[in-house]
């Protein structure tokens, strides 16, 4: 073996061990982009609920979230026919009375 080969070898062990990322780095990356796409698919979710909700109070007439508040959420829940959960529906009327 030559020097250069020698040290040649020596590289290649140091890029292996302190250059690449390491597995727990790649599936820290990983878990963080999945999180990411999880957070967006849950916001749009729920604004797809918030826009029904306020379709919802232009059909039925109601004025304001506090009236929509007053009717059940469980009606709301029957009325779309089960296809919203009970909770989301409770968490949405809640945001919309936020930003009222």
């Amino acid at each position: 073996m030559t020097v250069k080969g020698f040290f040649k070898g020596i590289w290649e062990v140091f890029k292996y061990l302190f250059l690449t990322p390491s597995w727990g780095s790649k599936r820290r990356a990983e878990q963080r982009a999945y999180e990411e796409r999880l957070d967006e698919a849950m916001e749009r979710r729920r604004e797809e609920v918030r826009t029904r909700l306020r379709q919802y109070m232009e059909q039925e007439g109601v004025s304001s979230v506090s009236e929509l508040g007053a009717k059940a959420p469980e009606h709301i829940y029957e009325k779309w026919g089960g296809e919203v959960s009970l909770i989301a529906i409770r968490m949405a009327i809640k945001e919309l009375k936020k930003g009222e």
